[in-house]
């Protein structure tokens, strides 16, 4: 199992301020054959904070 090998959707604990501007990367931004990141977006945490999942670097992102 994929869990055994790395953790799944780890829990976060960011302490942003609601007005700091953060990245955002939508999913269609993740190139579906390389799977590179081909654009940053930035936006208030407050806009972002919820209905969203949290990544850190180094994290793998796949679209649903």
């Amino acid at each position: 199992m994929l869990g055994e090998v790395c953790e799944l959707n780890p829990s976060t604990d960011f302490d942003f301020s609601e007005n700091l501007p953060c990245t955002f990367v939508p999913m269609e931004a993740v190139d579906d054959l390389s799977a590179q990141i081909v654009k940053l977006l930035t936006r208030p945490f407050r806009e972002v904070s919820k209905g969203y999942t949290s990544f850190a670097e180094n994290d793998v992102l796949l679209a649903k």
